[in-house]
């Protein structure tokens, strides 16, 4: 009990007067202690937390159980808000809990045994409380080989049912969550439903096998919507004394930001790394009819926030290494939120990336890496650029002006054989030299840059047709073989250079939402007027 009250009291400030009536009773002690802590300043989470000034009553009360004057009785209330109750037995080896009950803004409970919580609040901050209970490194020794029957933990719920309007763990808030959980010893099962997961979660305690604890969940589904502040994750972890702990997620539907992205697997371990903590992903899967995305990496966290006072800047990153195979590109870009600028196309995408700060959100302007994508039959479709962005510009129907009119032939949109490219990123700024698409009628080469976080552009692309008369030529061999023969000679032998010949070259500049499409003259023929078009 001593440790469990010194746990709390360090988050008291000031002092507070009280009365306190001992007696005895059949050799039994009665101890009684009130006090309405007005003076005092209470740092609890909520909703125990107050300020100097405020009431808040607590009384204190501990006597013989009526029935067996062997056991003793325990009651606490905290305001309106706590009332606990317990019974406990003194031997020779400290002080053993029997049971007892704890209703946070509900009755108490009276179980057979063990201890049971039952809480209904508004907000439960379980970030909170964890570093209310953290036990501070210097005492974590002594922790770890302390007996039963001294163990606070005898004191907290081995059973709790929670509701609550929003729940906080981690740095992210749930809504409208049930909670059903049972401890053994250190160590939590529960399941647990909400707007945003449902499924079961098993908390394991600091051991040798994982250091800084183990979180397993199995979620029939997990929904993270848009967060309030991109950085809350990292800078809860970063304020808490208690390192990161490893993860074993798999959850069957998994949404982010109110796209469905199917099936996800999460596999990672949380360890010290040259005096500081690193959280090692070993598995990252996101699995669905479109594509499968496998990717492996770390986190680095440092131990405290930087002091900007004293200009300090710990390292503080995420690399991360991944893989996309895709079997339908187009169907994966719409499920994206995109504009659906491509039909069918099965490929890769992989590449290495590096950003400061957490997993949980980009920092662009710290973004660097290489990427390659290989893509293999498929169309681009019209489209809107301005509902597909980089990718409506990339769609080339407003570079593809050739004579023929392309989309006749499939009445969809142009048909490709494959697309190539590799690139590089550096500082939130995408290049690329060797982009190229290659289609039955049609090759297009293009080089230059992209801003990823300003969503802008500076394009340099090159459209050849193919200019291929050989169908032609052969049929007239037939009607008159000694012109129709030299015609299929003259095509074998300069089709390439034909071909060259009516390339356009474009300059495609402006943002995503709004490329501006400028047709470069040619050298060839530096006289005649460049064309702007908004696409």
């Amino acid at each position: 009990v001593a440790r469990l009250l010194s746990d709390i009291a360090r988050s008291l400030e000031g002092s507070a007067p009280y009365n306190a009536t001992i007696s005895v009773k059949q050799h039994r002690p009665i101890i009684q202690v009130q006090s309405d802590l007005t003076p005092m300043t209470v740092r609890l989470p909520a909703p125990l937390n107050k300020a100097a000034g405020q009431p808040l009553p607590v009384h204190f009360e501990m006597q013989p159980l009526a029935t067996n004057n062997a056991i003793d009785e325990i009651v606490l209330q905290i305001g309106n808000i706590v009332n606990a109750r317990y019974e406990q037995r003194s031997n020779g080896n400290g002080t053993e809990v029997l049971r007892g009950g704890i209703g946070v803004r509900q009755p108490v409970p009276q179980p057979q045994e063990g201890v049971q919580a039952n809480l209904a609040l508004d907000h439960l901050d379980i970030d909170a409380w964890r570093q209310v209970f953290a036990t501070p490194s210097a005492d974590k020794s002594a922790a770890e080989h302390a007996n039963a029957p001294g163990n606070p933990n005898a004191y907290l719920p081995s059973r709790l049912s929670a509701r609550t309007q929003t729940l906080r763990i981690l740095g992210r808030d749930f809504n409208a969550v049930s909670i059903s959980a049972t401890r053994e010893g250190a160590n939590w099962q529960s399941t647990i439903d909400s707007r945003e997961i449902a499924g079961s979660a098993r908390w394991h305690a600091e051991s040798t096998a994982v250091p800084f604890g183990e979180l397993t969940m199995r979620l029939s589904r997990m929904s993270i919507p848009d967060a309030q502040e991109e950085t809350a994750l990292t800078e809860s972890l970063a304020r808490s004394s208690q390192e990161i702990p490893s993860l074993d997620l798999v959850a069957d539907k998994f949404d982010l930001r109110g796209k469905a992205l199917g099936k996800l697997e999460i596999k990672a371990r949380s360890q010290i790394t040259d005096g500081a903590p690193v959280w090692t992903l070993e598995t990252l899967k996101i699995e669905q009819p479109a594509a499968t995305l496998t990717a492996h990496g770390t986190w680095r966290i440092p131990r405290r926030l930087p002091n900007v006072a004293r200009g300090e800047d710990p390292e503080r990153r995420t690399l991360l290494d991944f893989s996309l195979d895709l079997r339908d590109s187009g169907d994966l870009l719409q499920k994206m939120g995109f504009a659906k600028v491509i039909d069918g196309a099965k490929g890769k995408l992989e590449g290495r990336v590096v950003w400061r700060g957490s997993p949980m959100s980009i920092d662009y302007p710290t973004l660097n890496g290489r990427m390659a994508l290989n893509l293999e039959r498929g169309q681009f479709l019209p489209v809107d650029p301005g509902l597909a962005k980089l990718a409506g510009v990339l769609s080339l129907q407003g570079l593809l002006h050739f004579a023929t009119d392309l989309r006749s032939a499939t009445g969809r949109g142009t048909p490709f054989e494959s697309v190539t490219a590799t690139g590089t990123i550096a500082s939130g700024i995408a290049r690329t030299e060797d982009f190229t698409v290659k289609g039955p009628q049609f090759q297009v080469a293009m080089h230059g840059s992209a801003n990823i976080l300003d969503e802008t552009q500076d394009l340099r692309v090159k459209v050849t047709p193919k200019v291929d008369a050989t169908s032609a030529s052969l049929a007239a061999a037939f009607i008159n073989p000694a012109i129709g023969l030299g015609t299929l000679a003259a095509q074998l032998v300069l089709g390439d250079q034909l071909s060259k010949a009516f390339a356009t070259q474009y300059h495609v500049t402006g943002s995503w939402a709004d490329p501006k499409i400028e047709k470069v003259a040619s050298n060839s023929n530096s006289g005649s007027q460049s064309q702007t078009s908004a696409k």
